[in-house]
């Protein structure tokens, strides 16, 4: 089997976080997708599959989601809680995985791992392990690439 193929959208904050996904997933074994920079017909494509209610950023990320939806096995959109002690993301940002799951049709798996710094170093460690697993069943390699 070849290597599986890891979409990342190029948007909101998981580009902040890009080096460090990108760099794990690839120690896994993984070849890593992204969407590219915005482009017009990738916020038309989320505009069009977004309710109105989402806020423009929301809107573009869906846009990201769909320009790589047929082009990856899975869809990494991390769940992320909190990343800094005392700081929390936007209600709708927490949310973004299941927002895309319920609202985008035909969409391959998605890599959901929650990411909260509050929890005990081992429970931070958890989703990385998780996300590995999906990818090897090398523990040693999912240990070195995190």
């Amino acid at each position: 089997m070849g290597n599986l193929k890891i979409g990342i959208p190029q948007a909101l904050l998981y580009y902040e976080y890009f080096p460090l996904w990108k760099n794990f997933l690839e120690g896994l074994g993984a070849e890593v997708i992204i969407s590219g920079p915005t482009t017009k017909e990738m916020l038309d494509l989320g505009v069009k599959s977004a309710i109105s209610e989402i806020c423009f950023p929301v809107k573009v990320f869906y846009g990201h989601v769909m320009s790589l939806k047929d082009r990856v096995d899975y869809l990494f959109i991390p769940r992320m809680v909190c990343v800094e002690k005392g700081a929390y993301f936007c209600p709708k940002f927490l949310g973004l995985p299941d927002m895309v799951k319920s609202s985008l049709f035909s969409l391959p798996p998605l890599i959901e791992p929650t990411i909260d710094i509050r929890k005990p170093t081992t429970n931070y460690k958890n989703p990385f392990l998780a996300v590995g697993k999906l990818i090897t069943n090398n523990s040693k390699k999912i240990y070195q690439s995190f």
